[in-house]
């Protein structure tokens, strides 16, 4: 019979405890039911969508912190030839980068 109070089966006569049914088949069946119920309690399941999310975040935030890095590179060290439109293209490349970075960490929650 189920114990409830120390969470599994013991062994038990129905006569003694005036209980009419013998139910002690059942009771492994109903600890095995507690034990994965437990379990699934225990760590709840990743939903699909979540690992989709999360691998995509990954990717992006891999190809926008290159792009971000490649336009930091252009500028540290850009030819004197490189006009003041084309510098802020990428100074306006590079703070796009880091705000896109920015907003993956918030979302991935890192």
């Amino acid at each position: 019979m189920f114990d409830p109070s120390a969470g599994k089966c013991r062994e038990t006569n129905a006569a003694e405890d005036g209980y009419l049914p013998d139910l002690s088949g059942r009771c492994e069946g109903f600890a095995s039911l507690r034990y994965d119920l437990a379990q699934k309690d225990a760590a709840p399941p990743e939903l699909p969508g979540e690992a989709i999310a999360h691998q995509a975040i990954h990717d992006l935030r891999n190809e926008i912190g290159a792009i971000a890095g490649f336009a930091e590179i252009l500028l540290d060290e850009a030819p004197p030839n490189l006009t003041a439109e084309h510098r802020e293209i990428l100074r306006q490349i590079k703070s796009a980068g880091e705000t896109m970075l920015q907003l993956l960490d918030d979302l991935s929650g890192d």
